[in-house]
């Protein structure tokens, strides 16, 4: 796993040293190198989320266990596509523009977990019921 983490660093440092020095000479080709580049991280991060998805729907498969691991993937899920908008928006300079898509993906988790919330005041107000 470690080895795949390295070689996307690796192909994420060359694509900016390459990208700086295309930038110079031709900036229409550095903007296609940085567009290949990203495209092969993101193959990489894909491939190996399958593999890790995969092995957490195991061990969260348990009795008890999926309603909560779900809110919690759904959650992770959103803040990760939050932080990627996020930062697409303030490398373009936008920043207005990606301090909503912060606060929106920030409202969405909190919604999500409103629930779990209610729940979880639930079972203290039991607990502290029986004493």
């Amino acid at each position: 796993m470690e080895s795949v983490w390295t070689r996307v660093c690796a192909l994420a440092i060359l694509c900016v040293v390459a990208g700086q020095l295309l930038k110079q000479m031709k900036s229409e080709l550095a903007g296609l190198l940085r567009i290949g580049g990203v495209v092969l991280i993101l193959g990489a991060v894909v491939a190996q989320l399958s593999e890790v998805l995969g092995q957490a729907a195991l061990l969260l498969d348990a009795d008890g266990v999926r309603p909560y691991a779900s809110v919690m993937l759904r959650a992770l899920g959103i803040a990760l596509l939050t932080r990627i908008c996020t930062d697409l928006c303030r490398d373009s300079g936008e920043s207005t523009v990606a301090n909503g898509v912060e606060l929106a993906g920030k409202a969405a988790i909190l919604a999500l977990c409103l629930p779990l919330v209610a729940e979880i005041i639930g079972y203290a107000a039991t607990l502290l019921e029986m004493e």
